[in-house]
């Protein structure tokens, strides 16, 4: 998990950088007309619900070694229904910004695009690995929730992600 935990950040450190090259790079407004003041508000919502499925993430994790396996079942439920909530909103999002720009558009359009996809789709891993790991738990002993660990580990990192699209995409353009 390590190993992949390192392959997603290279890339998603190479997809901001990219996004800073291009800002640096582009002549006139970033982002371009009529996108020079992002919206901020919804995508903050998200992503606050997004972040906020760690904590039950920790909860889970807690009760396994406390031998607390209902506890575990409904905290990974709340993760995954926060993630599903997430990624619903992230999807009605995405779609009103496509009537408003594309990513053939322009550079911003597609590094906006590209950031907000692969993080969508290393959200949906996680939430899958999430539900495995609901399916799995009735296997969990006090000892033995390696699966639950290192699932949790992947989750917290999906949001640390989240945090980091939020502020390039929604922050650093107001900057």
């Amino acid at each position: 998990m390590v190993l992949l935990i390192a392959t997603e950040a290279t890339l998603f450190l190479l997809l901001v950088s990219t996004y800073f090259y291009l800002r640096h790079e582009a002549h006139g407004p970033w982002p371009p007309a009529p996108l020079t003041d992002p919206k901020y508000v919804k995508p903050l919502v998200a992503m606050v619900v997004l972040v906020a499925s760690s904590v039950p993430m920790v909860v889970a994790t807690r009760a396994a070694r406390n031998g607390r396996f209902a506890t575990v079942r409904t905290a990974l439920s709340v993760a995954l229904l926060l993630a599903i909530a997430f990624l619903a909103f992230e999807w009605v999002l995405v779609s009103d910004s496509l009537d408003t720009f594309r990513p053939q558009d322009n550079a911003y359009g597609s590094i906006y695009y590209t950031l907000i996809g692969v993080h969508y789709a290393h959200t949906v891993a996680g939430a899958l690995a999430v539900e495995w790991t609901i399916l799995r738990s009735r296997r969990f002993t006090t000892e033995h929730h390696l699966t639950l660990r290192v699932v949790a580990l992947y989750w917290h990192f999906v949001n640390v992600i989240a945090v980091v699209v939020f502020l390039t995409l929604y922050v650093v353009p107001r900057a």
